[in-house]
């Protein structure tokens, strides 16, 4: 790719016109007196320009002798991540996108990738581009409690709309944040992750075992998926054991 060289071409660019009403390009009708389309420096400049910024914007140097920079450079652009700077305060979160976001922008599956400035200490909020601010949920779709947006770690946050979770109002779902705590559902199969609260439910409740010695039998409430060491339970048994 690269800009027109020959020794006819203008050294500046041409000042561009007033905008007209938008049309299409013909070949023109002579039985009907349709005039085929002019093409003008000015539009051609326009394209060519576009195109070389694509290539320029991604790092590459324009080169009159390779034909893929276009395809090159969109590869190159969308291998990079943007991450924005916050320059908000604690559970406050703002940034600024380039060029900045719309209100039409904000639809479910946006994605901003933002590096904390200052650690969350419970619920916070989103606001990128000075537009309204949605609060902040984990995957479990709970507000945050605090630890899950360390100083300096970068959050991944998609924006989302869902029928029942803050009462059908937009939130900005915690995708990941390197070095903070993750917020999970609830475990309900073997090869779930454990909430914190749930371990520390089953491990103080004292459950009361069936069955009579030497056979006991247990039913714990929820139910147990797999066991794991060092795991333990607090038992009263109906009966006195026996031996043998």
């Amino acid at each position: 790719m690269f800009q027109i060289d020959n020794s006819t071409a203008a050294t500046a660019q041409p000042a561009p016109t007033s905008p007209g009403t938008p049309g299409f390009f013909t070949d023109g009708n002579p039985l009907t007196g349709v005039a085929p389309t002019i093409v003008p420096a000015e539009f051609l400049n326009a394209v060519m320009l576009e195109m070389c910024n694509i290539v320029t914007g991604a790092g590459l140097t324009l080169s009159k002798a390779s034909f893929t920079q276009l395809r090159d450079s969109i590869k190159r652009i969308c291998q990079k991540t943007v991450v924005l700077t916050d320059t908000g305060s604690v559970n406050t979160y703002v940034a600024t996108n380039s060029p900045a976001l719309s209100a039409s922008d904000l639809v479910s599956g946006l994605l901003q990738q933002v590096s904390i400035r200052s650690a969350n200490t419970g619920a916070a909020t989103y606001s990128p581009d000075g537009l309204s601010a949605a609060p902040i949920y984990g995957l479990a779709l709970q507000p945050l409690q605090g630890g899950e947006l360390p100083a300096g770690g970068i959050a991944v946050l998609m924006r989302a709309t869902i029928t029942g979770v803050n009462g059908g109002s937009p939130i900005w779902i915690l995708m990941e944040c390197a070095g903070g705590a993750q917020q999970i559902t609830a475990g309900t199969a073997a090869n779930h992750a454990m909430q914190l609260g749930q371990s520390q439910t089953q491990a103080g409740t004292a459950f009361t075992a069936a069955g009579a010695a030497p056979a006991y039998t247990l039913t714990p409430s929820p139910a147990i998926q797999a066991y794991a060491s060092p795991q333990r339970f607090n038992v009263t048994f109906p009966t006195a054991g026996t031996t043998g």
